[in-house]
């Protein structure tokens, strides 16, 4: 799940002086009560939006964008996401385009 920082006047233009704060991609995962917990999986994310599983379900791909760009992370065994890499758009568009 990813978070909003706060900060944003919806009211306003997004751009200098009128940006979000940082936020976080939180898991959510069910616990022994039933209940379920979250925790952050990754943090310093600029306004993520619009994520994606690789069908192989080893990479998560989110939209930060506030910062214009597409961050990939290596999912683990656990949920947890490592390894954080920015993603060229041209390969992007063409992984994109081939799920079509």
């Amino acid at each position: 799940i990813g978070s909003f920082g706060e900060g944003l006047d919806e009211d306003k233009l997004p751009g200098p002086g009128n940006m979000p704060a940082f936020s976080n991609i939180l898991l959510v995962e069910p616990d022994a009560d039933g209940r379920g917990r979250a925790r952050i999986v990754a943090d310093r994310m600029t306004f993520p939006n619009g994520p994606i599983i690789t069908p192989d379900g080893g990479t998560y791909i989110v939209a930060e964008t506030f910062a214009n760009r597409l961050t990939a992370f290596d999912i683990e065994a656990d949920g947890s996401l490592t390894n954080r890499h920015k993603i060229l758009l041209s390969l992007c568009l063409i992984f994109l385009m081939s799920l079509i």
